[in-house]
């Protein structure tokens, strides 16, 4: 039937100004067009073309068929899915701003016009589902690390300097947390004959938090220029 019509439609615009489309709604809601009265309850649309603009034809063909699409103006947007569910307004730079919402087919939609003409058209995913399901993919990264450093807890003790960085986590896992750390302290005597303590900073330091195998321990193994240059362990009570 869509098919019919767009056909129909593009015959009209080649030779007249306007034609009569009807908005189908049966019992259950659902919308549909034709090009002539339905059983159900039927609303005639009347639509007009310019035979000399392309692009207007076109437009309205889409609006005959239930769709919305980028450079329809506010009224086609309403003929083709109605009077949205809410509507929120702003002022930018480039004019008035409008962003119309709807729910179609079990999904929320979006129709943004600026200066009363469609610029945008998306499916818009529930923040809530969203968040929950973030927090949930977060959750359970955060178990699976958690698992595989207290496989690899009793490890811990064979790291030695010198090791990189992708040998550590080989070894012993992705870390708890990160941290910045001294590498080293190192005492010397300057020309002086004084006593004099400087520290190598460190990129960056690994921390280990206590587990099954290396239980009340707290493990920070420090890096400079991607080897290990520090490792430190802490007992925690």
């Amino acid at each position: 039937m869509k098919v019919a019509i767009a056909i129909l439609l593009w015959a009209l615009m080649m030779g007249t100004t306007s034609a009569a489309v009807y908005k189908c709604t049966d019992s259950g809601g659902k919308i549909e067009f034709s090009d002539s009265p339905c059983a159900q309850t039927s609303e005639p649309m009347v639509l007009h073309y310019d035979a000399g603009d392309p692009k207007a034809g076109a437009l309205q063909t889409q609006v005959a068929m239930g769709q919305v699409t980028i450079g329809m103006t506010a009224s086609q947007v309403r003929q083709a899915w109605g009077e949205p569910d809410g509507i929120k307004t702003s002022k930018k730079k480039n004019g008035a701003r409008e962003e119309w919402s709807y729910r179609r087919d079990g999904q929320s939609q979006k129709v943004t016009l600026v200066n009363g003409e469609v610029t945008e058209v998306s499916k818009q995913t529930s923040s809530s589902a969203s968040k929950s399901s973030a927090k949930n993919a977060a959750k359970t990264e955060k178990t699976s690390t958690a698992k595989k450093n207290t496989g690899k807890a009793d490890e811990r003790r064979f790291v030695r300097e010198g090791m990189t960085t992708a040998e550590v986590r080989a070894r012993i896992g992705a870390p708890d947390s990160r941290e910045s750390g001294t590498c080293r302290e190192r005492t010397m005597v300057n020309s002086k004959k004084q006593l004099k303590t400087t520290r190598d900073l460190c990129d960056n330091c690994w921390v280990y938090e206590p587990a099954e195998g290396d239980p009340q321990t707290r493990t920070q193994v420090c890096f400079q220029n991607g080897q290990v240059s520090s490792i430190e362990r802490k007992v925690v009570r």
